[in-house]
This record gives structure tokens, C-alpha cells and sequence, in this order.
């Protein structure tokens, strides 16, 4: 048999025999013993026991296909928050709906067979502290990995980038419900830093003992909201974010008799904290390199993360036509030779145009649109697949662009995975600081002639309330 050293929170030592039956003492009353587990108790920690640690445990292939596919030497933000964040799937699910849990349904089920045949063989009225102990430490570091890599993705702002100028003329009911409210919260970018830093207090709050109540407290009311969001706007999170939930209220039971003692019955409520002293000195040395290695971890992913604030990897790197940024109205459009009036109906007419800072301009053309469902979250190195600002958006066709500075010609092709194979190669000029012409041929060597005209529109969200806006 196995003897197990725990210490209290008055640093005395208690030994629990791993015999088939001990106690462990109330440390304010050290005469009298702790209520032993119910079978109950006991048959619901087997099955929680096992339903976190299937999901915890790195014992799935795509986990260790991750690692291998991460250039290590220069490792991406995204890659590093993937993996920190992993949670194994043995089926393919859909990515909305109860059956997003499939999952979850099939690890319980699993956790409920396993606590059968774990309680069948071991029929001692045994109390697990040590594995009850073991199982939080487990979902503490996984809870708190998770909450601060995806504190770093907000305090950084790369979650949600901010709204861009064809974002802001995409009417409203032609944007998915997720995209207006990463819109609407990514207009104002101290407010997502915030909501990243409360994450990241809550992940250093859990990672220690002694505050994991305060910890995972915050996490409830912070995360009940987020995982809210996540169903009702079909961000597409909610089953790790539900999982982060579950882990939280998991951890945070442990405290809730004391808490009702103190606050609803106002009687004196103490801390049962019990800790390992782990006696061998070669243990002590692990547990000490496994904390410090979370934290260099930890640390390394805030220093991926902060490299990009300069750089959203989500909007495509490359900088657009010097001077074109801005809201233009084609005062003058030829196809083909022909031209063609101001139309809100006809297919092929422009009715407005937008350079944006970077190689992307979106046009507005009533022509059909086969949305990109996705939530443009990918890292791509090619600024063409960089299709946040397309995704989840309709009513305007968006073009990547590369640039030919010696002959002043760009060549456009639809960033939209489902039009890829529109293009056109078109020549620029500024003849005023307000105008632009475009001039060239498409795939179909259909010929274009356009003259834009520059707007000075005003945004209240630039604007603000600081002064009277003239418009």
C-alpha cells in the first residue's frame, strides 16, 4: 500500500494511509473527521474523473499532427493558441446545433461505462482526495492555458480586427449575426483589450491554489456571457467555451458549501486546502520544472502574440495604391465601349468603389454573391486567402490585388473562394487628388473604363462626441 503526505493550510502534516479505508481531518476540528464520500459522491467523480481527462490527456493523433506541422523556430500566434486549446474529436461534427456536442455525448457515455466497471472492481469505501486533488490540478492548467492564450488573441487585438472602410458601407442585414458583433465590439479596441485582460487575470488567478475561487468566480460571470455569444450569434466556440464553463464550475464546487455558510447562513466557514508534500525530492524537482515550463510557455505565446499587433495576421500584409485609400462613385462607366448609367438593378454596373489601406478593393455590382460561410480565422501567408474581411459578409464583391508600380497596372482577382476565377488586369491614374481612372480587360476580355470620384464621407465612429460634426 501507498502512503500519501498531504499538508493544510497551517503548513501541519497529515498522512493518509492508501489503505481501503481512511479519513482525512478537518483542520479546525481535528478531532472529528470529514463525512466520508456517498456512493453517489463517488460514482459521480469516477465518471467526471474520466470525462476531463479523456478531453485533457494529449492521447489523440491530430494533437501530435499539430505539433509536428508548427515551424517551431518561428512559430505562429494561431498555431500556438490552437494547440493550447485542443480538445480531441473522435467524429466530425457539425459546426452548429445540439449535434456540435457529439462529442461530448460520446465521452460521457464512455465516463458512465468506465465509472461502472472502475466501482464493480473497486468496491472499497475509499475516499479519492488524491485523485480528487490530481483531477484539479489537471483542469486548472488546462482551463488556465486556455483562458490566457485566448486573453493574449484579444488583449492584442487579433480576435476581432477592426471593422475596415468596406466593412463599414456593407449594409447591415447583409452581414452574419457573429460578423456584426465582432463589428460592433472590435470598434472600439481598448474595450477588446479589456475583455483580454480580464481573461488573463482569471487564467493567473486559477493557476494557483489558494485564488482558483476567485478565479474561476470571475470566469463564470465573464465566460456565461461569452458562451451566450457564442450560441445565440453562431460565433462557432461555444463547445470549447462550454467546455472551459464546465471546467470552471467544476473547480469552482469545490468551495461552494463554505461559500454558503459564510455568505447565506453567516456562520464560520474554513478552508479544507490539502496539498501533496510529495517527499521525495526528485518529485519536488518535477513539480517545480512543470510550473516553471507553464509559465515560460505561457509567457513565450504573450511574446507571438505581441509581434503581431502591428500586423494583424487576419488583413492581408501588403499595402494598396499609395493615395487610393477611400469611397469612390463612378461618375462614368464603359463596358465593352458601352455606357453604361447609374443602375441599382444592372449585373455588371458599378455602384460604388473602396480601396482599402491594404491590396483589397470591394465593389458594389447587384450581381449574385455564393457566400464564404467561414469565420475567416485561417492563417494564410497569401494575401489573397486572408478572407476575414469577406467572411460572413454579403453585398459586395472583394478583389486581392497585386501591383505593377512601373506600368501602374494592378491585377485583381475575386478573393471569394467560390469566384476565383473572376479577374481583371486594370491600368490607374489620378488625374486630381479626388479622381481615379481605371482602364483595362477580364478574364473574358471584356473591356472597362471607369472614372471614380473620391467622397469625403465622415463616420461618426471616427468622429465622435468631442465637438460639433459638420457632415
Amino acid at each position: 500500500m501507498y502512503t500519501y503526505n498531504f499538508k493544510d493550510d497551517k503548513n501541519e502534516q497529515i498522512i493518509l494511509p492508501g489503505t481501503a479505508k481512511h479519513f482525512l481531518f478537518d483542520q479546525h476540528d481535528r478531532s472529528k473527521n470529514l463525512k466520508e464520500w456517498s456512493s453517489i459522491e463517488l460514482a459521480g467523480f469516477r465518471v467526471l474523473f474520466v470525462f476531463f481527462l479523456i478531453q485533457i490527456v494529449p492521447w489523440h493523433p491530430a494533437f501530435y499532427q499539430q505539433v509536428f506541422s508548427i515551424n517551431w523556430l518561428d512559430p505562429h500566434f494561431k498555431s500556438l493558441l490552437d494547440l493550447v486549446t485542443f480538445l480531441p474529436e473522435l467524429v466530425s461534427t457539425p459546426k452548429w446545433g445540439a449535434w456540435s456536442f457529439s462529442n461530448w455525448f460520446i465521452y460521457l457515455t464512455i465516463s458512465v461505462f468506465s465509472a461502472i466497471v472502475w466501482g464493480h472492481y473497486d468496491k472499497s469505501s475509499r475516499q479519492y482526495y488524491f485523485l480528487h486533488y490530481l483531477l484539479r490540478a489537471v483542469v486548472r492548467y488546462k482551463l488556465a492555458f486556455g483562458l490566457i492564450a485566448y486573453g493574449f488573441y484579444l488583449l492584442f487585438q487579433q480576435h476581432m480586427p477592426y471593422p475596415s472602410l468596406s466593412n463599414l458601407h456593407t449594409n447591415y442585414g447583409d452581414l452574419f449575426a457573429w460578423k456584426l458583433y465582432f463589428q460592433t465590439t472590435a470598434i472600439n479596441p481598448a474595450y477588446e483589450s479589456f475583455l483580454g485582460f480580464v481573461e488573463i487575470l482569471a487564467g493567473v488567478l486559477i493557476l494557483y491554489p489558494k485564488t482558483v475561487t476567485f478565479g474561476t468566480g470571475l470566469v463564470l460571470g465573464f465566460l456565461g456571457n461569452v458562451a451566450m455569444v457564442n450560441l445565440f450569434y453562431s460565433v462557432g466556440d461555444h463547445v470549447y467555451v462550454n467546455f472551459l464553463l464546465l471546467s470552471s464550475a467544476f473547480l469552482f464546487s469545490y468551495d461552494i458549501p463554505r461559500l454558503y455558510s459564510l455568505l447565506v447562513k453567516g456562520t464560520k466557514a474554513v478552508g479544507e486546502k490539502f496539498y501533496p508534500l510529495w517527499a521525495a525530492s526528485r518529485l519536488r524537482n518535477v513539480r517545480r520544472f512543470l510550473r516553471a515550463f507553464a509559465f515560460v510557455v505561457l509567457a513565450f505565446i504573450g511574446f507571438r502574440g505581441y509581434a503581431l499587433v502591428d500586423a494583424p495576421y487576419k488583413v492581408p500584409q501588403s499595402d494598396g495604391i499609395e493615395g487610393s485609400y477611400g469611397y469612390y462613385i463612378p461618375t462614368e462607366f464603359k463596358l465593352n465601349n458601352n455606357i453604361i448609367p447609374y443602375s441599382i438593378t444592372d449585373p455588371n454596373r458599378w455602384q460604388d468603389v473602396i480601396f482599402e489601406k491594404w491590396s483589397t478593393i470591394s465593389i458594389k455590382i447587384n450581381r449574385p454573391i455564393k457566400l464564404d460561410i467561414s469565420n475567416g480565422d485561417g492563417v494564410e501567408t497569401n494575401d489573397l486567402d486572408r478572407n476575414y474581411e469577406i467572411a460572413g459578409a454579403g453585398g459586395r464583391h472583394y478583389f486581392s490585388y497585386t501591383k505593377d508600380p512601373s506600368k501602374d497596372i494592378i491585377y485583381l482577382q475575386n478573393k471569394n473562394i467560390n469566384h476565383r476565377t473572376e479577374k481583371w488586369n486594370l491600368s490607374y491614374s489620378f488625374p486630381s487628388d479626388s479622381t481615379m481612372v481605371l482602364e483595362g480587360t477580364n478574364e473574358r476580355n471584356d473591356k472597362l473604363y471607369v472614372e471614380l470620384l473620391r467622397i469625403d464621407k465622415k463616420y461618426f465612429m471616427y468622429e465622435g462626441r468631442r465637438g460639433r460634426i459638420k457632415l
